[in-house]
């Protein structure tokens, strides 16, 4: 892997516990700071696993192949703070379509330092950080996470009722905050509402991520984009 090039690789994905909604699409997934602005024709959706409850979007291959996630290069030294914003499409049933867009913002948290200025791989993927705690001195699990249960950057449906306990709505914009601060466990900082939708907000979050090598995202096969599906900064 070239030295003056890093891999940034993201994971959209909705929770749907209730299983509120018969079909799922990814419409669309910005990034300012990673330069890349994918639409509705370089995406797919699909479960990962069929017996779970979340759906994923991810880069749309040949040959009918499914990539967990979205592989995008940058060249340059890494960028350790960026946002992701996703918008998705939900339908319940043919007459009733609603969408709603996800912001999460991500910050590299290795447990150490990282070793060297270029050639790394970041992912929000915890499946892949364990892979990664043998493959350098700061991979793995990033120390926010230590001793408490891992929760996925995802979009999870709140009811009103929800929304009303514990959020307080401070302007007419439909910008809702917690009332308490965010725990640890959902990280939710801003929320706004759509209208008089069901899925009804735009969440916005931090989400502490990991380092690790390419080679151990290499090794876990097409479950993964390839090197040669990278997305280039476009914008």
């Amino acid at each position: 892997m070239p030295e003056n090039v890093n891999y940034y690789h993201i994971t959209p994905l909705v929770n749907d516990l209730e299983r509120f909604f018969n079909k799922y699409r990814l419409l669309a997934v910005e990034s300012k700071e990673l330069g890349i602005k994918l639409e509705t024709k370089d995406l797919a959706t699909f479960k990962p696993f069929p017996n779970k409850i979340y759906v994923m979007g991810s880069l749309k291959l040949s040959r009918n192949r499914k990539a967990k996630g979205i592989l995008i290069r940058k060249e340059g030294k890494p960028v350790l703070n960026y946002s992701v914003a996703s918008l998705w499409e939900f339908e319940r049933s043919p007459d009733r379509i609603e969408r709603s867009k996800v912001i999460v913002d991500y910050t590299i948290s290795p447990k150490e330092a990282i070793p060297k200025e270029y050639g790394n791989l970041f992912t929000d993927d915890f499946m892949l950080w364990e892979g990664f705690s043998g493959m350098g001195k700061g991979g793995g699990r990033p120390a926010v996470f230590e001793g408490k249960p891992l929760v996925l950057p995802s979009l999870i449906r709140i009811t009103p009722d929800e929304l009303e306990k514990e959020f307080l709505c401070r302007n007419l914009g439909g910008i809702w905050t917690p009332k308490h601060k965010a725990s640890a466990e959902n990280r939710i900082t801003r929320l706004q509402t759509f209208g008089n939708t069901f899925f009804p907000m735009m969440s916005r979050q931090y989400f502490p991520i990991s380092w690790g090598s390419w080679e151990s995202f290499r090794l876990e096969g097409e479950k993964y984009p390839a090197l040669e599906d990278a997305v280039e900064p476009n914008v």
